[in-house]
């Protein structure tokens, strides 16, 4: 087994998670991979809203696609999701139940538009055996970065002095 150094893990509908795994990547290197449903969300606000609030309000949580990367071969694990009605995002949850992070360092981030909600709080109790280290909270307004880049990529590059 390869024992790579990043990878950077990511759900995004509008766009503005995967803005953010691009700000990591091109700061601290390594692999980014997108989480991926079977049956995607709709395009349509409206209907994509009520789908994901039915999803969260049922915890019925939508089926992935096989993850292009072995998780296992990456010491340091970046985990970002949008908060959806106070949550992380259901692909996110469902993608966490899938995989054991025991022997990993994990760096959760999430983006928002108002309120973080428990998202945080979602992806921390979900993830098993993982070492999890201090988050990050990325505000946008739309598609409009409000959180300095300079933020992120200090968050980012102190996560790089972490060891387990």
């Amino acid at each position: 087994m390869a024992n790579k150094e990043n990878l950077i893990i990511y759900y995004s509908y509008s766009g503005n998670t995967r803005y953010v795994a691009e700000i990591l990547q091109n700061t601290i290197g390594g692999t980014m991979a997108s989480i991926r449903l079977e049956d995607k969300y709709p395009e349509d606000k409206e209907a994509m809203f009520i789908r994901t609030q039915k999803e969260i309000n049922e915890n019925c949580l939508p089926h992935l696609k096989t993850f292009p990367v072995n998780i296992y071969e990456y010491k340091k694990i970046f985990i970002g999701t949008p908060v959806w009605w106070y949550s992380a995002s259901p692909p996110m949850k469902r993608f966490l139940k899938q995989f054991d992070f025991s022997n990993k360092l994990i760096f959760p981030f999430i983006t928002n538009e108002k309120s973080t909600g428990h998202a945080m709080n979602d992806i921390i109790s979900a993830i098993r055996d993982g070492t999890i280290k201090t988050g990050l909270t990325v505000r946008f307004s739309g598609n409009r970065l409000l959180t300095p880049k300079m933020y992120i990529k200090t968050w980012a590059k102190r996560a790089m002095e972490t060891e387990m």
